[in-house]
């Protein structure tokens, strides 16, 4: 019967089907049915079906209404659902941006500190004072930073600064030869003055062969050199390398853009040749030497070299006593003009020039910081 229900179309049939049967009945029973109850049980058969199709029709649409109503709730609560998820993924992102907004200020804050932390430091530092008959005063700084991330890369950074300073004393006595009283005029003045800025990154590329680019700046005021910058890059061999030596060798093409005292600007190419050694001694000694030799292709008697030895002895662990000399010379160096004066001994306003010094020396002793 609940199958029929749900197909109306069934009902419609099976009552069409009845209706000659009722019929057959009354022909076949002794008492026959009537036409005019046939036919009243014809229109009840088809009022019973049109009250069921009714009824199923009223089913159906209840049942859709039903249907559109639960829909609509749950679309209601999907898109409160949609909205409380995206509140809540809004906050979350607000929390997430507060949070991770306090470990950049604090990486920023350690940004230095943790760049810093791989590199091997070593801080030189010097400072000489004398006074009575002659007054003069030295310091010098030196710094160099080494790390090597992995087997193959090393990445070098260097600075060094000198100055010195003298007094000039100028004594005359006032009065008779007997009573007179001394005055002193003391003037001070810079005696020296260098400066240094490199870095250098070599590259492994084999287990002796190395290749290499560095760039220096230096300036040496009173040996003429106002500025130079110097780019270089090249290949070289390692000589050795074990706990206790250290030697290599390296040469390749440069580029220098120089500017002198009283001279124009000048850029060239060149060639460079460098050979470090450092060399471990008795009871924790230690002894290095550098040798660098530049040469200007334009012009191959326009040569330089800078060559320094030092000695250092531990202190403690993390202290250290360096002595060294270093020795610039510059086969070309910069001119200077002086005051030409005449064989009497007048002044005659001419102004001429002539080279500065080839050799630049400098004697230092320092303490070392390694950390």
């Amino acid at each position: 019967m609940k199958y029929l229900i749900r197909k109306p179309e069934l009902i419609t049939w099976v009552c069409l089907l009845l209706t000659p049967l009722f019929g057959w009945a009354g022909l076949v029973t002794e008492n026959p049915i009537s036409s005019a109850h046939q036919i009243t049980i014809k229109e009840c058969l088809l009022d019973n079906c049109q009250t069921s199709l009714n009824s199923y029709q009223e089913l159906q649409e209840k049942t859709a209404r039903q249907q559109k109503t639960e829909e609509e709730k749950k679309e209601k609560e999907n898109e409160e659902q949609k909205s409380t998820t995206k509140e809540t993924k809004q906050e979350e992102e607000q929390v997430t941006e507060k949070t991770s907004t306090k470990p950049t200020e604090t990486e920023r804050k350690k940004n230095f500190i943790d760049w810093i932390n791989p590199w091997k430091k070593t801080l030189e530092l010097s400072y000489v004072v004398t006074g009575g008959n002659t007054l003069s005063s030295s310091f010098s700084f030196g710094s160099t930073l080494t790390r090597s991330p992995n087997e193959k890369d090393t990445y070098t950074l260097k600075t060094f600064l000198l100055r010195s300073h003298s007094t000039r004393v100028v004594r005359k006595a006032i009065g008779t030869e007997t009573s007179f009283t001394v005055e002193e005029e003391k003037t001070r003045q810079l005696s020296a003055e260098n400066y240094l800025l490199s870095g250098q990154y070599d590259r492994r590329v084999t287990g002796r062969l190395i290749t290499n680019l560095a760039f220096v700046w230096d300036r040496n005021k009173f040996s003429g050199v106002s500025g130079r910058a110097l780019w270089t890059a090249g290949a070289g061999l390692v000589l050795a390398d074990s706990a206790r030596t250290k030697m290599r060798t390296q040469a390749g093409v440069s580029f220098t853009v120089r500017k002198y005292s009283q001279q124009p600007v000048s850029a060239f190419l060149g060639f460079r040749y460098s050979f470090n050694w450092e060399q471990k001694l008795f009871d924790n000694a230690s002894f290095s030497t550098s040798f660098i030799f530049d040469d200007n292709l334009a012009r191959i008697s326009d040569w330089r070299y800078d060559w320094s030895l030092h000695l250092a002895a531990p202190l403690s662990k993390n202290l250290a006593l360096k002595t060294g000399v270093r020795i610039l010379r510059n086969h070309k160096p910069p001119m200077m003009t002086i005051p030409l004066f005449s064989p009497e001994g007048y002044e005659t306003g001419i102004q001429v020039s002539i080279p500065r010094g080839k050799v630049d020396n400098f004697f230092t002793t320092t303490i070392v910081f390694n950390f």
